[in-house]
């Protein structure tokens, strides 16, 4: 088994409970990764294990269990899957995981440099809704990078994100009974320091999902640009950076981005967590308007649109009502100018201005007539006055296929 470890060969052949080792997939300074085969069920998994001489530590050893736990309690297509964890014959912990066929996204931007808008966007919207996921269970992940993000090669040629590696997780909801069960220290700064939120790199541990808001934010800005958003030789030169340095502004460094995409991903890295998107939810629908809306070409960002469309739709109605004031005043003077006395139509104005509705007069209240007998003949001539008088253009309904005029312009909110 030591040797496995010491990545001596490529491992086939271990037999580690149910499971034959195959080959060695990669590994890191805390473990180990191998592709292993179900025995009964054929089956290709993925094997993750805690190199023995950390498994000593405690607080490591806790780090590792809790990535079992967290991930193996959450059921998401974009979280890579958990389904066991245990001990080799030796006492080294193993988690085993679902077997992911791709690359991650840190190897995607090496081998490709900047994305562009739709494929950053997709990618980063995914890990969204896994994110959702994790949130709705109280995991906030805390350490978020293009190496946690795998993308899996689908059948139609597109990518399927799946979150790795939620070893520092800060589990709320699994560990409530337990307020230091997140294995850190006060004041400790965990996670990778280019995607650090500000009070993260500051050491505080009242954290919450707004620090995967952030992160996701660094990730998106990196595969836009190409570079990251907070520079520097060394872990203290990056917390420097993101402590108290601003971050360059995305649309400098790529002109042919709409402006919309840009906000937002400034919007996700704001330095004050009551500055950025609520939550991972909305920075999706953010983002995934704004994708709808360059792909019907009407330019930039619906969500910073909102404002000038909502005032042009004002700018509009208060036209329309104008008009139809008009409309009815030219109505009532020629009326009182043909007939020597107001008949003034009680119109809906919604019913006025849209040629498609239903109309009907609302009918005069109903007047006892006051006429004396002796006075014949004008009532005759008030008779004649009332034979006469125009029918009203609203007192019968006026279907569709009968439009009164030319329709209203439709304001374009595009």
């Amino acid at each position: 088994m030591q040797a496995l470890l010491d990545g001596e060969g490529d491992g086939a052949g271990h037999k580690i409970g149910k499971f034959i080792i195959t080959r060695r997939l990669g590994g890191g300074g805390m473990s180990v990764v191998y592709e292993a085969q179900h025995t009964d069920i054929g089956r290709r998994f993925a094997i993750k294990f805690l190199r023995p001489e950390l498994a000593r530590h405690r607080a490591i050893l806790a780090r590792f269990m809790r990535e079992a736990r967290a991930a193996g309690a959450l059921e998401s297509d974009h979280i890579a899957a958990t389904v066991d964890f245990g001990e080799a014959p030796d006492g080294t912990p193993y988690i085993v995981m679902e077997y992911l066929q791709g690359e991650d996204l840190a190897s995607l931007l090496a081998r490709s440099g900047p994305l562009d808008a739709s494929t950053a966007t997709a990618i980063v919207v995914q890990a969204c809704h896994g994110l959702a996921v994790a949130h709705a269970r109280g995991v906030v992940h805390r350490d978020l990078k293009p190496e946690n993000l795998f993308l899996c090669q689908r059948d139609d040629g597109g990518h399927q994100v799946k979150i790795l590696d939620f070893g520092i997780a800060k589990l709320r909801s699994l560990d409530s009974d337990d307020s230091r069960a997140d294995g850190t220290c006060p004041g400790e700064v965990i996670g990778t320091p280019a995607y650090m939120a500000p009070e993260q790199a500051l050491g505080s541990q009242d954290v919450d999902q707004s620090v995967d808001v952030y992160a996701l934010g660094a990730i998106l800005y990196e595969s836009l640009s190409g570079r990251r958003a907070h520079p520097g030789r060394s872990r203290s030169e990056i917390l420097y950076h993101v402590i108290t340095k601003p971050i360059d502004r995305l649309h400098d460094l790529r002109p042919d981005l709409p402006h919309g995409l840009a906000d937002a991903v400034h919007r996700a890295l704001e330095k004050d967590p009551k500055k950025r998107f609520a939550c991972v939810g909305d920075l999706a629908a953010n983002l995934t308007a704004q994708m709808t809306s360059r792909s019907s070409g009407s330019g930039d960002c619906v969500a910073s649109s909102v404002g000038s469309q909502s005032a042009d739709s004002d700018r509009w109605n208060a036209v329309v009502v104008a008009v139809a004031q008009l409309a009815l005043a030219a109505f009532t003077v020629t009326n009182w100018i043909l007939r020597g006395r107001p008949s003034i139509a009680r119109f809906d104005l919604e019913t006025l201005v849209n040629p498609c509705t239903s109309v009907e007069a609302t009918p005069e209240p109903i007047v006892p007539s006051r006429v004396q007998a002796s006075s014949g003949e004008h009532a005759r001539r008030e008779a004649q006055d009332s034979s006469s008088q125009p029918t009203l253009a609203g007192s019968r309904s006026i279907s569709p296929a009968e439009p009164t005029g030319t329709p209203l312009p439709t304001a374009n909110v595009g």
